[in-house]
C-alpha cells in the first residue's frame, strides 16, 4: 500500500491550477452537453511547458487504485511540475456510513479535477446535471487535514 505525506498547496500552486482548469473545463463543459460521459485522463504538466495526456481505464476498483497510484508517481516526478486527474466520480456527504458514495441515495454526480504537486493536492469539483446537461462549480478545495477521503486523495493509501 502506498501512502504519501501531504502538506497544504502553496498559493503559486493555487493560483497555477486555478489558470489551470478555466481551460480544461471548456473541453468538459462541451461533453456533458453531449450527453457523454467524461473519459478519465491525467494531464502531466512538465517544468518547461510540456503537456502529456493519458487516458486511463476505470474499469474497475483495482484500475482505480493503479490509476492513483500513477498520478501520484507523475506528479513526485522532478520533471512533472503538477498532474491533474480529470474523472467522473460519485460523491456523498461523509456522515459515518459505511456505504460508498455509489451506493447512497443522497450522492450527486461529479466531475474531478484533481491536481497533484509533490505532496501538495487541489480538487475543483464540479456538479454534473445530466437533464439539463450542464457543469456548475461547487468548490476548489485543498483536502490537507480536511474530512475528504477516497483512493484519489493524497493522505490516503492505494493499494499499489
Amino acid at each position: 500500500m502506498t501512502e504519501q505525506t501531504a502538506e497544504p498547496a502553496s498559493a503559486e500552486f493555487r493560483q497555477w491550477f486555478e489558470d489551470r482548469i478555466k481551460a480544461l473545463e471548456i473541453p468538459a463543459r462541451e461533453i456533458i452537453a453531449s450527453g457523454q460521459d467524461h473519459q478519465p485522463l491525467i494531464f502531466a504538466h512538465s517544468t518547461d511547458g510540456q503537456v502529456a495526456a493519458l487516458p486511463l481505464d476505470f474499469k474497475d476498483e483495482d484500475a482505480k487504485d493503479f490509476a492513483a497510484f500513477v498520478h501520484r508517481k507523475l506528479a513526485a516526478d522532478d520533471f512533472v511540475y503538477a498532474a491533474i486527474m480529470i474523472t467522473e466520480a460519485w460523491a456523498a456527504i461523509e456522515d459515518g456510513s459505511k456505504l460508498m458514495p455509489s451506493e447512497r441515495k443522497d450522492r450527486r454526480e461529479i466531475l474531478m479535477f484533481n491536481a497533484l504537486r509533490r505532496n501538495q493536492q487541489l480538487l475543483a469539483i464540479y456538479d454534473i446535471d445530466r437533464k439539463t446537461k450542464t457543469l456548475k462549480l461547487a468548490h476548489i478545495t485543498d483536502p490537507f487535514g480536511g474530512p475528504t477521503g477516497g483512493r484519489m486523495i493524497l493522505s490516503q493509501p492505494t493499494k499499489h
